[in-house]
């Protein structure tokens, strides 16, 4: 059977291309559905309804072994514990993340901070088999050879944190120059490199959803 969980952790800044990245990833959700309906789809309003950040009591848990843990300390990871199963349980992870201020919104660094945990799910294989798909929209540019390049810890930051717990078949379809897009005229000489960055960040998530399991992303061993 195969999970697809999906996350969305903001609506702003940028709504119209993080709206447009994220109607396409559930468009080839729902192709995916379509094509294998015994799947299943668990989905996150990550910026509607967000998650609460890591408490003193969860802390205080989560680093004990779940068959080691008292009745209070079980209450006190039972969030955490239920989004480490969904991931456990998946077979694809997509994820909604503009860039704020060179990295990502706290609405996803939350979700980070509870499937992320030493001694509980890095290290431990719970999540190789899983392939992780993140639209992202970025008011300016930061692709390689880019004078903001240095800036981008939106996407180091994902492949280092995620690659802690094995998820490392990663495929960013990145939407960039979004100030240039929303009207900004200091921009204006960008719009074309605007339209064109959507229009193949939307080109990777087809590409990346119609990729057979087990064959890598193209360039992922250049």
């Amino acid at each position: 059977m195969t999970r697809v969980p999906t996350a969305r952790s903001s609506s702003l800044p940028h709504q119209e291309a993080v709206f447009r990245l994220s109607f396409k990833g559930q468009i080839c959700v729902k192709d995916h559905v379509a094509r294998s309906p015994q799947s299943i789809v668990t989905y996150r309003d990550l910026a509607n309804d967000p998650l609460p950040h890591i408490q003193e009591a969860t802390v205080a848990a989560m680093f004990i072994p779940p068959a080691a843990r008292n009745a209070e300390q079980v209450l006190a990871t039972a969030l955490q514990e239920k989004l480490i199963a969904e991931l456990a349980a998946s077979d694809t992870l997509v994820i909604g993340a503009p860039m704020y201020n060179f990295n990502i919104p706290s609405t996803l660094k939350a979700w980070i901070d509870h499937v992320v945990v030493f001694g509980r799910t890095i290290g431990q294989g719970l999540f190789n088999d899983t392939r992780v798909i993140i639209a992202s929209a970025r008011g300016g540019a930061y692709g390689p050879v880019t004078p903001r390049e240095g800036y981008d810890y939106q996407e180091r930051y994902l492949r280092a944190v995620l690659g802690l717990i094995g998820l490392d078949d990663i495929t960013f379809a990145h939407a960039e120059m979004r100030a240039a897009a929303d009207g900004d005229p200091g921009l204006a000489q960008f719009a074309s490199f605007a339209t064109d960055s959507l229009s193949a960040a939307q080109a990777t998530i087809q590409a990346e959803a119609n990729r057979p399991r087990g064959l890598p992303t193209p360039g992922a061993l250049s």
